[in-house]
């Protein structure tokens, strides 16, 4: 197909806007300095970002005081147009608290955290205490997960939220409910002011009061994981009847999900070898006989932990090929392992020469003052 040619227009004939060229760095930050000004126009603010954003492409150095102001000034910016948006986005997010629709109402009770502040705050309990009290469990969850994120950002939270939901909630029939309900407890107790050595027993205490009320799956194992982190930061005796009979009967739990967190939570605890955990292993080589491959590869990353946590090989090379490893990868397992071992006794050997070390150096200090006497 033939294009007719048509001649190019002479690019020196043509009006060029060159107001650019002139720009000055001083004559910009004089006008940065307007940001603050409530009334400032939109265009204007906008052209003079332009001409920064031209400065430093022209390669224009900013000193850091120049810098500070512009930043100083770009905040002040930010805030006022934000200032405008406050005032519409919270009133449609209470808006949405107060309507019928279960779907809008749990949404916006979710984000009620964000706007939370001192003159909000009795309102926005009320709002979480009505909507635990609702028969929906949508809503309940979007109560709890409000309160969960409100800990979170400010611990002093506890005491108030202590009043709105009891030890009671996590005694709820709904699975999902107890879910969050427990741990909403577990946050509160990590977030609170106790921060002694007997903060994690606390925790351990009264968790595993708490597990007889426990029939959920998610609820168990957000017992177990609570009591695993405890038990991280202090160690627990194999021998103590409380904490093993709750581990145990998680382990041996019909739920699959259960059991491998119950037998995870095996690492925090001390002196227990290969012989002691020998029924727990097997339940985990029953799941690894799963046709499910998420089970299985959970049970063997498990057994591993566990292993590596008490110094003991846990996994055999038909553990490994039932997940799609290699015989190569029980061996390096084995090499991890014993490596460990060798870091443990090459620490007690260095206590070992650091106490006869200290030892000699006080022998030598005590002759040196004999002979000098």
């Amino acid at each position: 197909m033939w294009w007719p040619c048509m001649k190019r227009d002479n690019d020196r004939s043509t009006k060029k806007d060159c107001s650019w060229s002139v720009i000055e760095k001083h004559a910009v930050l004089t006008e940065v300095r307007g940001f603050g000004d409530p009334h400032f126009d939109k265009t204007r603010c906008l052209q003079i970002i332009k001409k920064l954003l031209y400065l430093l492409n022209q390669g224009e150095i900013f000193t850091k005081s120049e810098a500070a102001a512009i930043l100083s000034s770009a905040v002040n910016l930010y805030r006022i147009f934000a200032l405008d948006e406050v005032s519409l986005v919270t009133s449609s997010l209470l808006k949405d608290v107060n309507t019928g629709n279960v779907a809008y109402r749990a949404n916006a009770i979710r984000l009620l955290y964000h706007i939370t502040n001192d003159t909000s705050l009795n309102k926005v309990v009320k709002f979480l205490y009505e909507a635990l009290c609702d028969d929906n469990p949508t809503l309940q969850i979007a109560s709890l997960v409000c309160a969960i994120n409100l800990v979170k950002r400010d611990p002093r939270m506890v005491i108030t939220l202590d009043q709105v939901y009891p030890e009671t909630t996590v005694y709820t029939i709904g699975k999902h409910v107890q879910f969050h309900a427990i741990y909403l407890e577990f946050v509160s107790m990590q977030m609170g002011e106790v921060r002694r050595m007997g903060y994690y027993y606390f925790i351990w205490k009264k968790l595993s009061r708490l597990s007889s009320w426990s029939f959920s799956p998610l609820g168990a194992c957000i017992l177990t994981r609570g009591i695993r982190q405890a038990t991280r930061a202090r160690s627990i005796c194999g021998t103590n009847d409380i904490y093993n009979e709750y581990i145990r009967s998680c382990i041996h739990d019909k739920d699959k999900m259960v059991a491998i967190e119950g037998f995870r939570s095996l690492e925090g605890v001390a002196g227990m070898g290969s012989i002691q955990l020998k029924a727990d292993i097997d339940v985990m080589r029953l799941i690894l006989r799963s046709h499910k491959p998420l089970l299985r590869f959970s049970a063997f990353r498990a057994l591993q932990k566990v292993g590596i946590a008490h110094k003991v090989v846990l996994t055999t090379p038909e553990d490994h090929i039932l997940i799609g490893l290699d015989v190569n990868s029980c061996k390096l397992y084995k090499e991890e392992v014993k490596h460990r071992d060798d870091e443990a006794e090459a620490e007690q050997i260095s206590q070992v020469i650091k106490s006869q070390s200290f030892t000699v150096k006080e022998a030598s200090t005590h002759h040196c003052n004999l002979r000098s006497r």
